[in-house]
């Protein structure tokens, strides 16, 4: 919408989507940590606690990735699985504007 205006503002942008994203997250996030402490065993439980910290700071895809193997825990012990997605999202827009901003700057 702001782009065909020609007043397009990542700050704006990106405080959007902090807007929209954090609050679900959050409370995502925080529902996990409380069920599980109820739920799950020390070492389940743990591993909770590294996709949570992953997920807080979008970086689930990497943490999955060196996770996945011929040993890897079953996906459904993985409430947080699907935050692999987020991340690489948020990871995009983190990047690429200083990736586009760089090339800009080296013309």
């Amino acid at each position: 919408k702001s782009a065909s205006n020609k007043s397009f503002s990542y700050l704006d942008f990106y405080k959007r989507r902090v807007l929209r994203i954090f609050p679900a997250l959050s409370i995502v996030l925080v529902s996990c940590l409380i069920v599980g402490w109820v739920y799950l065993f020390q070492d389940d439980y743990k591993l909770l606690g590294k996709h949570v910290f992953s997920g807080s700071f979008f970086i689930s895809n990497f943490t999955l990735w060196s996770e996945s193997g011929y040993f890897d825990s079953k996906s459904y012990l993985k409430p947080l699985l699907h935050l692999w997605s987020l991340g690489i999202e948020e990871q995009f827009y983190i990047i690429w504007p200083v990736v586009i901003l760089l090339c800009f700057r080296s013309k």
